[in-house]
């Protein structure tokens, strides 16, 4: 694809997705999951407090050790244990919620006179779609997860930092094309009534198409993240150099975050998969 044109959709997505701002409630299932997010991080920062005390001590030593039950590698710890219980969130009630909001933005354009696919999505049975979606979200965060433990190692037991940081960097790549092909799943769900392994199948084959524009959109999101995921890559020194506390605000940081940059990745696929305002009219 011609550099231009490329820049040219991309810049699209951006218009499109500002537009569909216009019915503010098509960002409620993002602010849901974050609000959930928020109360895992708030459960998990503050587990010694009654009267939630009472599960989230053994919880919080489940997930982060017995140090994670002490201050202040508690805040080290913080970031691991918040992924790892963020890992079956996003997996069980993110791509449900991702699912529905997907639902909203096709609403929207069949609203402003798009024509959009309906293969049934409105005679699917809400928890076979929902199935459907928790298993495109296993396949998602597993192949995510994989790559960036296969990279990780990698680059760990490279000697040379910039040799280091080279594999660190082919990995964000590797993760970001990775998600390129998977994105579209959501949409094929919802849009089509597909089951799990149809809408993959069919992802792979919409990403494939718009791989170019995809990625700069997926690329766009890391960049986004990348100061915050910068400092919470060494909490210690964030813990020793600042306030243990900036742990936590650096995760709620990113939580809020996470919701604008989701909001923009999936209203950027469902208008590239719609053809958008102009496009579908």
């Amino acid at each position: 694809m011609h550099v231009i044109d490329l820049l040219l959709r991309y810049m699209k997505c951006w218009e499109e997705s500002l537009a569909m701002l216009r019915s503010p409630s098509v960002l409620a299932p993002f602010v849901v999951f974050a609000a959930l997010e928020l109360l895992v991080l708030m459960s998990l920062t503050f587990f010694f407090v009654p009267p939630i005390s009472t599960v989230m001590v053994p919880v919080t030593a489940a997930v982060g050790g017995e140090k994670a039950l002490h201050f202040p590698m508690h805040f080290i710890l913080l970031p691991h244990t918040y992924h790892l219980l963020y890992l079956p969130l996003v997996v069980i009630v993110g791509f449900c919620l991702f699912g529905w909001a997907v639902s909203m933005m096709l609403d929207y354009y069949e609203h402003i006179g798009v024509a959009v696919p309906d293969g049934g999505r409105r005679r699917s049975p809400a928890f076979r779609s929902m199935l459907s979606l928790v298993v495109v979200g296993v396949v998602y965060v597993t192949v995510i997860s994989v790559l960036q433990l296969l990279f990780g190692a990698i680059a760990s037991k490279i000697g040379n930092i910039w040799a280091s940081r080279l594999a660190s960097l082919v990995g964000v790549a590797a993760i970001v094309c990775a998600q390129a092909l998977l994105v579209y799943a959501p949409f094929h769900v919802v849009a089509h009534a597909e089951n799990a392994v149809a809408a993959i199948v069919h992802s792979i084959r919409s990403g494939r198409r718009r791989f170019g524009v995809t990625v700069l959109i997926l690329a766009t999101v890391v960049i986004i993240h990348w100061p915050i995921d910068a400092l919470l890559r060494h909490p210690d020194k964030v813990v020793l150099k600042f306030r243990p506390e900036l742990v936590f605000f650096l995760l709620a940081a990113g939580i809020v975050v996470e919701m604008f940059t989701s909001y923009f990745l999936f209203a950027s696929t469902t208008s590239l998969a719609t053809g958008g305002r102009k496009e579908g009219v």
